[in-house]
């Protein structure tokens, strides 16, 4: 009788293991698929990053769940490309699921759901509704401020996105106050050269194009070039991004050969990495969403 029970302590203990081994070998395969999809998106191969997402959404339902956390982090994996691309139903609708899950199997107040909040600010304010989206902003500011410090990147990411905004409705002192708090947060935090800051002064640069404030305009997104240039390469999109808001400045303050310089650039680039026109000059809000 012993020796049964020894026995089947030992199977038990066994399938115990491989259910163990097996579980975490799911999770390991999980974080690879997720790395690959933030990586694709930063690259800005947005179609690839939508394949991988799906892989991704796909094992972590299979793994853990319809309504667990990391099946809300794949949702929102697969919306962030989707956004640039222009599958703005989808990605909402990615959002708002990822949304309900983390409220209720991480608190109302959890980090991730500051993430959640933050991206749907974008569709509040690209129908019009800004008062929605300071509310969502501000709310998601507030987690931030609360569980990670005033001095954390991503309160940077709340004050920048919030600056875009007062940008929208015309509060252009108000847009500067919260875009230089963001610079200088994020300059403290990772420092002026990484890649993350280009798109903060880029905002800066272009809000003092429409202040018409040229000669600092045109120094910040000299900034943004450079930062993006040596740290994405001059080939990519970004970087086409902020010389064709240069050419802009070049072409209001009559700097013509200039600016048409700056235009060919940007249609190498765009050519280059097989963009369509109508995807590629994107609101860099979005980009400080992210």
């Amino acid at each position: 009788m012993n020796i049964v029970i020894k026995i089947t302590a030992v199977l038990l203990i066994s399938v115990a293991a491989v259910s163990v081994s097996f579980a975490n070998s799911k999770d390991e395969d999980w974080h690879v698929l997720d790395q690959k999809v933030k990586s694709l998106f930063l690259q800005g191969d947005y179609e690839h990053a939508v394949v991988i997402a799906r892989k991704s959404l796909k094992l972590a339902k299979g793994t853990y769940g319809e309504n667990h956390p990391t099946t809300a982090a794949s949702l929102i994996s697969l919306a962030r490309p989707n956004l640039n691309l222009g599958n703005n139903i989808e990605a909402k609708s990615l959002i708002e699921q990822s949304l309900k899950i983390r409220e209720a199997t991480l608190g109302p107040d959890h980090i991730a759901v500051a993430e959640c909040l933050h991206m749907l600010a974008y569709f509040y304010k690209r129908s019009g509704d800004y008062e929605r989206t300071e509310l969502a902003l501000r709310r998601s500011l507030s987690i931030r401020e609360t569980r990670l410090g005033p001095e954390h990147n991503l309160v940077a990411v709340s004050l920048g996105s919030l600056g875009q905004l007062y940008e929208s409705v015309d509060d252009l002192e108000k847009a500067e106050e919260f875009i230089l708090r963001a610079i200088d947060i994020k300059g403290k935090s990772i420092g002026l050269d990484h890649q993350l800051i280009a798109a903060p002064l880029l905002a800066l640069g272009r809000l003092y194009m429409k202040m018409k404030r040229f000669d600092e305009a045109e120094v910040l997104i000299k900034q943004s070039i450079k930062i993006w240039e040596n740290t994405l390469g001059k080939n990519h999109h970004f970087v086409a991004e902020a010389l064709n808001s240069l050419s802009i400045i070049y072409k209001t303050t009559n700097k013509i050969e200039d600016a048409e310089n700056l235009d060919r650039q940007v249609q190498q680039i765009i050519n280059g990495n097989g963009l369509k026109p109508e995807r590629f000059f994107y609101k860099i809000w979005l980009w400080i969403t992210t």
